[in-house]
């Protein structure tokens, strides 16, 4: 699904635009100096248990449509440069996986549902951060509830979960986010 020669030039001005917009400090993927590495040492120093969610199938369940309302009620388009817009990065109706855009515009696609799960997590004093598909959070108070609610907020925004991905780390426990383990900061 990477664009065509002719695409990706217009892809990756795309992609450039999109870079210039501010995002929340809970997104670590597709921004500048932000990272999986990043990403997991936010959850290093930060106390109590860990909650780790993965999106199932993320980018296939980004509709053209909802790329279109995106760009048409969040970025003010024209509905004629919306609709431009969308096709040039979906494929087959859906955010296309190879497209440099992909990681930033499946963010803001979603990014109402990703501010829920920020807001959810603030109110419990908790940490909260996305790298992609990849949802983290870990504060004093958590436990399978917290998946139970991600799992219920994804369903209800036409999204599920990977169930057998989906993760407790116990505070004092080896830790594993973004593929990095860690243990009591270490």
């Amino acid at each position: 699904q990477a664009p065509s020669a002719e695409v990706n030039p217009l892809q990756n001005r795309l992609n450039v635009l999109l870079k210039q917009l501010r995002v929340p400090d809970y997104l670590q993927s597709g921004v500048p100096k932000r990272s999986h590495l990043s990403n997991s040492e936010r959850h290093m120093n930060a106390e109590g248990a860990t909650v780790t969610v993965d999106v199932s199938d993320f980018y296939p369940n980004i509709t053209r449509t909802r790329v279109f309302r995106l760009f048409r009620n969040v970025f003010e388009c024209k509905p004629d440069v919306a609709a431009v817009i969308a096709d040039l990065v979906c494929f087959n109706g859906r955010l296309a996986t190879g497209s440099p855009t992909s990681v930033l515009l499946s963010f803001w696609a979603c990014k109402d549902m990703f501010d829920l799960i920020a807001e959810r997590a603030q109110g419990n004093g908790a940490v909260f951060t996305l790298y992609v598909d990849d949802i983290a959070i870990t504060g004093k108070t958590l436990g399978h509830g917290e998946i139970q609610f991600i799992d219920r907020l994804l369903k209800g925004f036409g999204f599920s979960s990977k169930k057998e991905k989906a993760k407790v780390f116990r505070n004092g426990s080896a830790k594993v986010v973004t593929g990095r383990a860690f243990r009591d900061g270490v």
